[in-house]
């Protein structure tokens, strides 16, 4: 399928076949292409896909509904959940070490002039459900407790992300800077490294206790001081 270009000139927009690019082994597949004959969406017989922007997933409801807050009647329209993957949006870094407000990028950028977010989850408008009832911020976004993962995670789900902010991982490595404002130890939280003659400090959530704990040689440990939850000690 073809238009006509600013220069009234026509040329492919949508290709629907078989496809090739340059040298590489011909397949079959679907293809946009934009107004500068830059590819935009591609799919091939291998199934893959490819998207030069962003993925947007959503399920909009167009109605209004009425929400009370503080009193005060409001009309919002109410949306649910969406999802979007790719470029979702570019921040640029200013001269303070900042970022300014985020701008949807679709041409070409530099990398290393911006700050790119390719990951987003929205919940419901302000938090609010579709039916329109104010919810509880504090309840909506805490984070859940074992009994509700039992109903909110299948037994072979290794990663969950919610709209409220909450991620489950079965196995997370993280490696950077974490700010926690709350939680549980249900295990152990060992601070510093190990190797022989490296000592580590240690929270036991399962003990309730903490102590620091010396590598002498291999899996042989001394254990110079110990706190335990009923207030004994010793060093």
């Amino acid at each position: 399928m073809s238009t006509k270009n600013g220069s009234d000139a026509w040329q492919d927009r949508l290709i629907i076949g078989k496809l090739q690019d340059g040298d590489k082994e011909a397949y079959y597949g679907f293809r946009i292409l934009d107004d500068n004959k830059n590819i935009v969406l591609n799919t091939d017989d291998r199934g893959q896909l490819y998207l030069r922007h962003k993925l947007h997933i959503s399920h909009f409801n167009n109605e209004y509904g009425t929400v009370s807050e503080n009193d005060v009647t409001i009309d919002k329209k109410l949306d649910q959940t969406n999802v979007t993957l790719g470029i979702v949006k570019a921040y640029k870094r200013n001269e303070n070490g900042g970022y300014d407000k985020g701008e949807d990028l679709r041409d070409n950028y530099s990398s290393l002039d911006y700050l790119t977010k390719v990951f987003s989850v929205k919940s419901a408008v302000d938090g609010y459900d579709l039916k329109g009832a104010l919810k509880n911020k504090k309840e909506y976004f805490k984070q859940f407790n074992a009994e509700q993962l039992s109903t909110l995670i299948d037994s072979n789900e290794n990663l969950a992300i919610f709209d409220n902010g909450n991620l489950y991982a079965k196995n997370a490595w993280i490696e950077g800077n974490i700010r926690a404002t709350s939680g549980d130890i249900l295990g152990e939280l060992v601070v510093g490294v190990d190797g022989a003659g490296k000592t580590q400090l240690v929270i036991s959530g399962k003990e309730g206790s903490i102590f620091t704990r010396k590598e002498q040689e291999d899996n042989i440990f001394s254990y110079p001081w110990q706190i335990n939850s009923d207030g004994t000690a010793y060093f």
